[in-house]
């Protein structure tokens, strides 16, 4: 995966300087692909829940009627805002976070946690190398990141797609392993609100520390360029790894005893 961005960010880097239209196209084509499968899966997850809670049985032109309703729209804001040249930087940025925020969530969804950990440190590690000496250092020294939507843009400083999309799995695929794994655990048989909640609870713990290590690279952002996966991500998987170990801990301890039965 991190071999794939290294060719992915240098084949950017020189569409950028060759083939500039061909760019633009390519990013509205992938753009609204990735929203549509993202939407439909989603959709089929969302709606085979609701058959499941009220014993439903959907046809299967009904969940491509919803799906096609969101996913149609969604895929074309955000195709149009990695084309057009005449979209707000609002709407830009508001398809970006849609996108990034989807893909994050699809990746978490099929990406097990021990291949996702080894993911996060491995594009981390190459992000501070791309924006040190890598591709995305020329790309931005060169051409500049807020022509098309590669780039959410703030008045001073921008975030890539790419960071937005891990910012999004992080937390997200938290939430995926203590939800699949939460039944292994003692006190899950003490409350289902508790084995509802816990998940939960772990997923706002990721997404806060997160939240902090982006706020900590803007900081730093203000004196010098920066990597901006490094610092969340490392941050991230530490809280999310530290979750993880405390419920371990519990677990085996037999502290569950101290948990409320909610």
């Amino acid at each position: 995966m991190v071999t794939l961005a290294f060719l992915g960010g240098s084949g950017l880097y020189l569409l950028f300087k060759y083939r500039r239209r061909v760019v633009k196209h390519v990013f509205g084509f992938v753009f609204g692909m990735i929203t549509i499968v993202a939407v439909f899966f989603f959709v089929e997850e969302i709606l085979g829940l609701v058959e499941f809670i009220n014993g439903l049985s959907l046809e299967f032109y009904h969940k491509m009627l919803v799906g096609s309703a969101i996913a149609i729209p969604l895929s074309l804001f955000t195709a149009k805002a990695a084309i057009s040249e005449g979209i707000t930087r609002r709407n830009r940025n508001i398809a970006l976070v849609t996108l990034g925020t989807l893909a994050g969530a699809l990746m978490a969804t099929v990406t097990p946690v021990f291949m996702a950990f080894p993911l996060f440190l491995g594009l981390a590690a190459y992000d501070v190398y791309a924006v040190k000496r890598g591709p995305i250092k020329k790309i931005v020294s060169d051409y500049g990141v807020f022509n098309f939507m590669v780039a959410y843009e703030a008045e001073d400083w921008s975030l890539g797609l790419g960071d937005v999309v891990f910012y999004s799995m992080l937390p997200s695929s938290s939430l995926v392993y203590t939800m699949t794994h939460i039944s292994r655990f003692t006190f899950y048989d003490s409350s289902i609100l508790v084995g509802i909640l816990i998940p939960w609870l772990v997923f706002i713990a990721v997404a806060g520390a997160v939240v902090i290590g982006f706020k900590k690279t803007l900081k730093i952002m203000e004196r010098r360029l920066i990597s901006g996966l490094c610092i969340p991500i490392l941050l991230g998987c530490v809280f999310f790894g530290f979750c993880i170990l405390t419920l371990q801990l519990v677990n085996y301890l037999g502290w569950s005893r101290f948990i409320p039965l909610l």
